[in-house]
């Protein structure tokens, strides 16, 4: 905006001096053909006087780095392929968002809401309207929740009804109260109207507790492919492309004076291209992992960038396909565990994240003091980087090393392992590069294939791998290690890893125990002392039967810059709701006033 203003001037500068060199010299006497007007005549004319056109304002626009599927397959419906992208929480609401460092709420489609033991009712704001016009009511609310049984979302461990005894108060009546409600429901998106996906959303009542009705709505409900979303946020969608996600800011939403933002647009790319926008200031913030070399140069090009790492709630691990030999033998993942130095994959991939590299026990290690007993860590295996105990757990799994110092499993087959990896995350290419070269040196011959993000997920979900990198310890928007062991045990994790296809596993004390009635239980756990108790459990489980290996601790390195804009200051509590979700982050700085236009 500022090379147009600039533009603009010079040429109106360029004009008016060329029009004075044309007029007459400062030495000639203008022959006037009237006489002048006088102005304290009433009957006179006045003499017409140009208005000068005002320049028009560009509208203040927000560009932040994120993904979407690419078009024709991005859709307005998040149960359908291509539905969902990283802007979905600036169009689409949850009715109250929930800060994980203080507790506190920040009201949007709720005005407010009142706790009992079997019950959490909200009270819905008055005039909302959806972006197309239609007004919002909760009736929206009971059938966007509804269909999340569909996901199997957590909320439905706890709910008997959902009720709506007037078009602005909706009542959860609890089968057994969630042990945190707050960012449970704060979790939950309004993303289906009515209006929109009501013929789905009445069949679900009758079909809960019939998997084959249940696959059958979902599956009619999955060719509902509506070219963009409808939602009720701050900014609607206006256009997809395969370079920019477009949002306008919605004229109608009833916070719309406090975003002084009129567009927002996502732009999507390899970390090597958020690294080129960032040295351009073509970008108004990005979290790409990169090197503390890319870092540099992006902070001596734009003196006006600043640095945020709030937490991710989450860690990348190495991930093994347990449906498979020898990625089923504990021993073999073990060995792997000891022959991975997780401090140098670390420091060359990612080094704004916080260490792990000891255990593997699903809670996240800055957590620790919060969710795990003094000496607990001392009933866990410490897998520390130590390649003679990795040699030992080979040998007693039958390997050997042959002549060329490669190992071979115990029928005498040299073994070659290829880990996948995302070919767009660069972070995660660094990582994956570096383990294939510990492991190869070690003896056990290893390469990475890099794989498309678009095909990435399913062919991991598929099995299609051997190794992998991948989340773990993803608490997201739940802020709570019960994210992290859902995730595993009924989640995406569930289906890629294949460790709960039985989900009876070796538990504490030589017990067996059900993960999956683990991780129900922690929803439902009457007071911390229990949730404790089941945690720390389940992170036995994680560790002694060990899924993947977790190298690190993501932090955000949120790069933002203040040439444009004002942001609010790093230890403000609102940058701790970006992880898991960064668009969470950006649309409450928004709409309360500390992400704005200059």
């Amino acid at each position: 905006m500022k090379h147009k203003l600039c533009l603009l001037i010079t040429v109106i500068g360029v004009v008016a001096l060329t029009l004075s060199a044309c007029g007459p010299t400062p030495t000639e006497e203008p022959t006037p053909t009237e006489e002048p007007t006088d102005p304290t005549d009433p009957t006179a004319t006045a003499v017409p006087t140009d208005t000068p056109t005002p320049i028009p304002q560009e509208p203040s626009v927000f560009r932040y780095g994120g993904w979407w599927t690419q078009p024709p397959t991005f859709n307005g419906n998040r149960f359908a392929p291509g539905g969902w992208s990283g802007a979905g929480r600036m169009y689409w609401e949850p009715l109250f968002y929930y800060m994980p460092t203080t507790g506190e709420r920040f009201p949007l489609l709720a005005e407010s809401v009142e706790v009992t033991d079997d019950a959490y009712t909200l009270h819905l704001r008055e005039n909302v309207v959806w972006h197309d016009g239609t007004p919002f009511t909760s009736q929206d609310v009971w059938c966007s929740i509804t269909m999340r049984a569909l996901h199997n979302a957590a909320i439905w461990n706890s709910l008997e009804a959902i009720e709506t005894p007037d078009d602005y108060t909706v009542i959860f009546k609890w089968e057994e109260a969630p042990s945190f409600p707050d960012p449970m429901i704060a979790g939950e998106l309004i993303a289906e109207p009515y209006h929109l996906y009501g013929e789905w959303c009445e069949q679900i009542p009758d079909a809960m507790g019939d998997e084959d009705a249940m696959t059958a709505i979902f599956d009619d409900l999955r060719t509902f492919t509506p070219e963009l979303p409808v939602g009720t946020g701050p900014f609607q969608v206006s256009e997809v492309t395969t370079s920019e996600f477009v949002m306008d800011k919605f004229p109608d939403h009833y916070m719309a004076d406090q975003v002084g933002f009129d567009k927002v647009i996502m732009l999507t790319g390899a970390n090597e291209v958020m690294w080129a926008l960032m040295i351009a200031g073509e970008i108004d913030a990005s979290h790409a992992g990169m090197t503390m070399d890319v870092h540099d140069q992006i902070m001596a090009r734009q003196p006006d960038m600043e640095l945020a790492t709030p937490p991710d709630w989450s860690e990348f691990a190495v991930l093994f396909n347990l449906r498979e030999a020898p990625y089923n033998n504990l021993k073999v993942r073990q060995a792997v565990a000891y022959a991975l130095d997780r401090r140098e994959m670390r420091e060359v991939s990612f080094p704004f994240a916080l260490p792990v590299e000891t255990y593997a026990h699903g809670v996240l290690t800055s957590q620790e003091n919060t969710w795990l007993d003094d000496g607990f860590l001392n009933e866990l295996t410490a897998y520390n980087y130590d390649t003679n105990k990795a040699e030992a757990l080979l040998n007693e799994a039958g390997w050997s090393k042959n002549d060329e110092g490669v190992w071979q499993d115990e029928t005498g087959e040299a073994v070659a392992w290829t880990i996948k990896v995302i070919a767009q995350w660069s972070d995660w290419v660094l990582a994956c590069e570096n383990a294939a070269a510990q492991l190869t040196d070690f003896g056990i011959p290893t390469e990475c294939q890099l794989v498309d993000d678009a095909v990435y997920w399913p062919s991991l979900t598929a099995g299609d791998f051997e190794l992998a990198i991948d989340w773990y310890a993803s608490w997201g928007g739940s802020y709570h290690p019960w994210g992290g062991f859902n995730d595993y045990a009924f989640g995406d994790r569930a289906k890629r890893s294949g460790l709960f296809d039985d989900p009876d596993l070796p538990g504490p004390d030589g017990s067996t125990v059900n993960i999956q009635d683990l991780v129900t239980e922690l929803s439902l756990a009457e007071d911390e002392a229990a949730e404790r108790a089941i945690v720390q459990d389940l992170a036995w489980v994680m560790n002694e039967n060990l899924p993947a290996i977790p190298y690190l601790e993501k932090a955000l390195p949120i790069h933002h810059n203040w040439a444009e804009m004002s942001w609010p200051s790093e230890d403000e509590p609102v940058w701790a709701m970006a992880g898991g979700g960064i668009d969470r982050a950006y649309i409450t700085m928004m709409l309360m006033g500390k992400l704005t236009p200059n």
